[in-house]
């Protein structure tokens, strides 16, 4: 975990250097995921519910699903360049260093959009869950919680596989983009 945190910090260190850049790509992540939104209001804005689920409802469902997203690709984002890495013999280097070839991997950069995924995700569940009526008891907060938690490590495990595969397979790219798909379309709808 050491190893993870200084490697981490440095990549950070790294992208932040041009702080405007950084800026750039995370309102680019939080415009791009504020496009989503945007559909689920003009529909809802349109038809009032949707078998029964309000704007704020469906927010809130929306807000969740973003949060696990960005809490799996903020640290893990750099699973998605795993078959560039091994064509181009990167991975080869990883392997020599006393470090985890796989800590090496997802700390190389930090994906910057992600951050806007993570931070458009939080501030939209703290306004959607003032819209949403919801039981906010310790056991329902804790449930949150452990959904979040439990949505962003299912991907990071599926992407994680996938990113596995292309040790095997000439590219795993359109199978880590079907799966960030199914997430996107699906997982941000009742």
């Amino acid at each position: 975990m050491r190893a993870y945190w200084i490697l981490l910090g440095a990549a950070l260190r790294a992208e932040v250097q041009y702080r405007a850049n950084f800026l750039i790509n995370v309102i680019g992540g939080i415009c791009y995921q504020g496009v989503g939104l945007a559909f689920i209001w003009a529909v809802l804005s349109r038809f009032g519910t949707v078998g029964g689920w309000t704007l704020g409802e469906v927010a809130f469902l929306y807000a969740i699903r973003l949060t696990a997203h960005g809490l799996w690709i903020v640290p893990f984002g750099q699973l998605i360049s795993v078959d560039e890495v091994v064509r181009q013999g990167e991975y080869d280097r990883y392997l020599v260093r006393p470090a985890n070839p796989l800590v090496q991997l997802v700390t190389r950069r930090i994906h910057l959009t992600a951050t806007g995924d993570l931070a458009g995700g939080v501030l939209l569940l703290a306004v959607a869950s003032l819209q949403a009526p919801v039981d906010w008891s310790p056991a329902a907060m804790a449930f949150l919680l452990l959904a979040v938690l439990g949505g962003a490590m299912v991907e990071l495990s599926l992407q994680l596989a996938a990113s596995g595969l292309a040790f095997r397979l000439l590219s795993t790219m359109s199978l880590k983009f079907g799966i960030d798909a199914v997430f996107n379309e699906v997982g941000s709808y009742p």
